[in-house]
């Protein structure tokens, strides 16, 4: 896959993705009256998640030896 093909799918999938969080986000802070409630712990969660996410992605295309 070129470089042009692959950068251009992860952002539009970035993006897709960022857009339905943020949708979800707002769904929730509309069922509590406008108030968004996320913790420090859910926020880290939150980014261990995706940041393992991120490796296991990267993982699908290394050469296994």
């Amino acid at each position: 896959m070129n470089k042009g093909k692959l950068y251009t799918t992860g952002v539009l999938v970035g993006a897709v993705v960022g857009l339905a969080t943020a949708m979800l986000l707002q769904r929730n802070a509309d069922q509590n009256d406008g108030q968004l409630h996320v913790s420090s712990s859910d926020l880290l969660q939150t980014s261990l998640g995706i940041i393992s996410a991120m490796r296991g992605v990267a993982a699908l295309g290394a050469k296994t030896a």
